[in-house]
């Protein structure tokens, strides 16, 4: 689980301007000749993430929080699509229109409150009803947003863009200008401001198999998805604390139980070690024997423990230079792995602050300190392949599979990835997850909540079960899907195509995606 309040709070320092407007430390290293920027969201190395993922990111960010209070600088506003469409049409979209504004030098600010899917008593409670700030973190500086929300409010706009006058509207001097997009009229792809990172979208492939073919590399298809992946990353950077709390809360429920199980069995056998190894330090060896006997014992429910019991019976263990006596050892007093190596979160004080004495910390010592404080991955079950289904009413739209079909490319996985048995599945299908039952050779983890039956529109399935459910645990998904090792599901579906991007720039471009279909994609 995260500490969801004291990682946010981490999270919003490491977005804070300096004193004169200057970009984080991450964004513009000093003292670190050559080096690329660091935005603390990216995981894994340059070569696991799609090329240039690191500078686009700082360059996006640069551009939506700009230095100055937003002063002198041209601003593209811009409504949420409506709610008919699905939340990854609604989300594609955004990144299409984002790519306009930065092609025309424009910021680009969410119209207040229209995003419908937050309007809701959670998100009320959170101070960001309708607005997507109530899951994630903030998409433009707040100076740029009170601009565009005075100009806006005043009346004083010219009018909306259309589909005919984008071009025009966009590259004219007016200061604010509204962007209308409804219908969309093609724009889905619009991914030209691209060209500012040179060929960078060439540099990786999108390794995509469709029924046991690599699908072969278009430079355009790759040119929208290499954008879309980094305009996803940006605008998803940071689960919002609501977010955050949610997420905590369905992993709980997914899997809780078992890591604290498996803790409380090592708890266990640790200690049942510790006490056989301080009982050999004063013990003949066949005392010796007699401590083994009486700590397979104690840890008799577990399996292992009685093995590692049962060799030292046959050969008994030498005795041990060490006295860990001291309840706190077995407390896990010392954080440092924990902190500095082994999964999970990490917070600690960050040594090099203003108040310290000594010389300023470097660039390598700051970056240090920075990813102590915003955490590392999040424990999940390992290896996982994350499982989209998507089925209901889109069969309008693509054909449908069934899940034997999908287990189908989960048995050809496990041929390549032998080890391979938990699954991370996400649908609104409550068929699925029965089904899911069947197949004992498999452990299927997935959130706890009303899902739908036949071909019920999704709309109609919102409204149902409650946007302040169905919405946040749909971004959760989102989350944990793409911190999995593999990944299978249909890429004619949006949402399938926001987990593929989402892993792109997320330490798991080579991880590829088995695909049933590709659909429009």
């Amino acid at each position: 689980l995260e500490a969801c309040r004291e990682v946010s709070q981490h999270r919003r320092a490491a977005e804070e301007q300096g004193p004169n407007g200057e970009s984080p430390e991450w964004a513009r290293p000093k003292d670190c000749c050559g080096c690329n920027p660091q935005p603390p969201w990216i995981r894994g190395s340059d070569a696991a993430n799609l090329g240039m993922t690191r500078v686009a990111q700082r360059d996006i960010w640069e551009h939506q929080f700009p230095p100055n209070k937003c002063e002198g600088r041209k601003l593209l506003i811009a409504r949420w699509s409506y709610i008919a469409h699905g939340i990854g049409s609604q989300v594609h979209i955004m990144t299409a229109i984002l790519s306009l504004a930065m092609r025309h030098n424009r910021i680009l600010v969410p119209m207040y409150q229209t995003f419908d899917r937050a309007k809701h008593s959670e998100c009320n409670a959170t101070g960001s009803w309708g607005t997507f700030d109530c899951y994630f973190f903030p998409l433009v500086s707040p100076d740029c947003e009170a601009i565009a929300l005075k100009a806006n409010s005043s009346g004083a706009l010219p009018p909306c863009s259309t589909p005919e006058t984008n071009e025009e509207v966009l590259g004219s001097d007016h200061p604010v200008v509204c962007f209308h997009h409804e219908p969309f009229n093609g724009l889905m792809n619009e991914a030209s401001v691209v060209s500012r990172w040179g060929t960078a979208y060439l540099e990786r492939p999108n390794v995509v198999e469709l029924q046991g073919q690599v699908q072969p590399d278009d430079p355009r298809l790759l040119k929208v998805h290499w954008w879309r992946a980094q305009a996803l990353r940006f605008m998803l950077r940071w689960p919002s604390p609501y977010l955050c709390h949610l997420t905590n809360k369905i992993r709980h429920g997914s899997y809780g139980l078992r890591v604290a199980a498996h803790t409380m069995q090592a708890r266990e056998r640790s200690a049942a070690l510790l006490r056989l190894y301080n009982h050999q330090l004063s013990s003949s060896p066949a005392a010796a024997t007699d401590a083994a006997t009486t700590a397979a014992d104690a840890a008799s429910d577990a399996s292992a423990a009685a093995a590692t019991a049962s060799t030292s019976t046959s050969s008994p263990l030498r005795p041990l230079s060490l006295n860990h006596t001291d309840p706190s050892f077995l407390s896990f007093a010392d954080p440092t792995m924990h902190v500095r190596a082994w999964p999970g979160l990490g917070i600690s004080s960050c040594s090099g602050s203003a108040s310290s004495p000594g010389p300023a910390p470097t660039f390598r010592a700051y970056l240090t300190n920075l990813y102590d404080q915003v955490g590392r991955e999040v424990y999940l079950p390992r290896p996982m392949v994350s499982l989209h289904i998507r089925q209901g009413d889109k069969g309008s739209e693509m054909k449908l599979s069934s899940f034997n079909s999908f287990m189908f490319y989960m048995h050809r996985l496990r041929l390549h990835v032998p080890d391979i048995r938990f699954v991370w599945i996400s649908t609104e299908m409550q068929s699925v997850i029965d089904q899911s039952a069947q197949f004992k050779d498999w452990t299927f983890f997935y959130s706890q909540n009303e899902r739908q039956e036949g071909a019920t529109r999704l709309i109609d399935y919102e409204r149902k079960c409650g946007l302040a459910q169905l919405v946040g645990v749909s971004f959760a998904n989102l989350l944990i899907s793409s911190d999995c090792d593999y990944y299978v599901g249909v890429l004619g579906s949006n949402w399938n195509r926001l987990i593929n991007e989402m892993r792109a720039t997320n330490g798991r471009v080579f991880a590829g995606y088995v695909t049933i279909n590709l659909g429009e994609f």
